[in-house]
């Protein structure tokens, strides 16, 4: 090859590789506005519930659930005999194939597995998977002795870090070592970080007011934190922040992108104040429709956590009646089996409306030994035809958790990884919903609906920074060929240079011209 030739081609090949090492791929983008925390796929496992896009799948295929609520202590005060019956009817009455509880370290965990292992072994006895809630937003059926305030910004600021409330390990150490416990167990749908997230703060006049954008760095932190640090014990299982959706205190507007748009893996939304409103009709900024739409843009599966339909509900356009107490004198409007009827008619229509939209699950508030429409306006009682509605509902081929579980031992505590209101308010003891209120300190017993004085939201990026994959720098062996074929080409190089250096030294001169 002639010098000139030769140079050239060593150029083109020096380029070459610099602009392979130097550029990321093309589907790579970037933005300041959302931290560079992407959600961390779980690692696929035989039976376990993933993620694919939008859709929740289990061994390859679409996966959808339907189930419901046994919130507080319910299951854990039942027998195991009790238990069993209640999953088994939860399953054959409901054709149900998930149910919501609240593993709180008041109710069990490291030192006290028993409650936590009979829960999760009867339903896998029948085929139901649960969605483990690991803490509560509100002070009730929480902590040893009763707390008296919710979970506030110095919470997701680093309080979740401090052992607190009376228990005796952190938030981070219980929830992590509950993960580790259940690593890989199919029976676990995904884990939930907290029932309806938000970060009020609380003054020092017992008031509370929000912080807006302080509020929302704090929970996106917290569950980018916590995500992290259960995938490292359990890689397998998929994460959810747990939020009511609607305008709390650091999930308001465009917050609630800004909070699931990390490491979390899927979006919530609790469904209570759209009993007349058709999906497609929903227009309200802070609901199910434009929930949905953006978790949609973030590529993650969405799921409705809670959903409530009172028990004497009316025809529209009759307003919906309310809650009160003692349910149900003190209601002027009487439960009848024409309003039990129409409560499953009205499910019925958002269940569907909701699986044709794209959401992944819908799960009823709620279900419990011993509670029914006659003692409290949520339940649905043995027998109630909203069982009949969820049975004939078409989830497709659905897989049941019937893979035996692998679990390993909980790691210790100190070796833990490195740690990197409300339109219905919360849940009190016998599983009504009440209203709770950001003004006075909230208890989760107050009545009406939530007012959070926000300081404003702000402009969020659809998505963050997109992990660097593809490059040759990912690749050793690749980086190493490419250095040897440059390293080679310049010795090729100059051995041409001193070759015609040594000819031109020793050459007679050419014969003159001439002329």
């Amino acid at each position: 090859m002639p010098p000139r030739r030769l140079r050239i081609g060593a150029l083109g090949i020096t380029v070459t590789i610099l602009a392979l090492v130097a550029t990321p791929p093309a589907s790579a983008t970037t933005t300041g506005a959302v931290p560079p925390i992407q959600a961390t796929a779980a690692a696929t496992a035989p039976g376990v519930v993933a993620a694919s896009g939008t859709q929740l799948t289990v061994d390859g295929q679409p996966w959808r659930f339907v189930g419901y609520n046994m919130p507080c202590a319910q299951p854990f005060l039942l027998t195991t005999a009790q238990l069993s019956f209640v999953f088994a009817s939860v399953a054959s009455n409901s054709g149900a194939n998930t149910v919501r509880v609240w593993f709180f370290q008041h109710n069990g965990g490291p030192g006290n597995w028993a409650p936590f292992d009979r829960i999760v072994a009867a339903a896998q006895a029948d085929g139901i998977r649960l969605i483990p809630t690991l803490v509560n937003e509100y002070a009730t059926c929480e902590a040893n002795p009763p707390i008296t305030v919710p979970k506030t910004l110095a919470w997701y600021q680093g309080g979740y870090m401090q052992a607190g409330d009376g228990y005796p390990l952190s938030y981070h150490d219980f929830a992590v070592q509950v993960a580790a416990h259940y690593a890989g167990n199919p029976t676990i749908a995904f884990w939930q970080l907290v029932n309806e997230a938000a970060a009020p703060t609380l003054e020092a006049n017992g008031q509370s007011t929000c912080d807006e954008q302080a509020a929302a760095h704090a929970i996106r932190s917290f569950a980018d934190n916590m995500t992290n640090a259960i995938h490292a014990v359990d890689p397998h299982h998929l994460v959810s922040l747990g939020t009511l959706g609607g305008d709390q205190c650091g999930t308001n507007g465009s917050d609630y992108q800004y909070v699931h748009a990390g490491a979390i893996n899927l979006c919530e939304f609790h469904d209570y104040t759209f009993t007349f409103t058709p999906l497609a009709n929903d227009t309200d900024p802070d609901g199910l429709a434009a929930r949905l739409h953006q978790c949609k843009t973030l590529g993650k599966p969405f799921f409705v956590g809670e959903a409530g339909i009172i028990a004497n509900v009316q025809p529209a356009p009759a307003p919906e009646p309310t809650t009160c107490d003692p349910w149900p004198t003190c209601s002027p409007t009487p439960v009848t089996y024409a309003t039990l009827d129409l409560r499953a008619q009205l499910f019925q229509e958002k269940i569907a409306a909701a699986f044709a939209a794209g959401v992944s699950g819908y799960v009823v508030w709620f279900k419990g030994a011993n509670y029914q429409a006659s003692n409290d306006p949520y339940a649905i009682g043995d027998g109630d035809p909203t069982e009949a509605v969820m049975a004939g509902l078409d989830l497709g081929a659905t897989t049941p958790a019937t893979v035996p579980p692998t679990t390993t031992p909980p790691p210790d505590s100190t070796t833990t990884p490195e740690r990197s209101s409300t339109p219905n308010g919360s849940t009190v003891p016998g599983g009504s919903k009440t209203g709770t209120t950001v003004g006075p300190a909230a208890t989760g017993q107050g009545g009406g609906s939530a007012t959070s004085g926000h300081g404003g939201g702000k402009p969020v990026a659809l998505a963050a920074t997109q992990a660097h994959h593809g490059s040759w720098t990912n690749s050793p062996i690749l980086l190493a060929v490419g250095l040897l074929i440059l390293a080679g080409a310049w010795v090729a190089i100059l051995r041409r240079r001193r070759e015609r250096r040594f000819k031109s030294s020793t050459a007679p001169n050419p014969p003159r011209d001439p002329g």
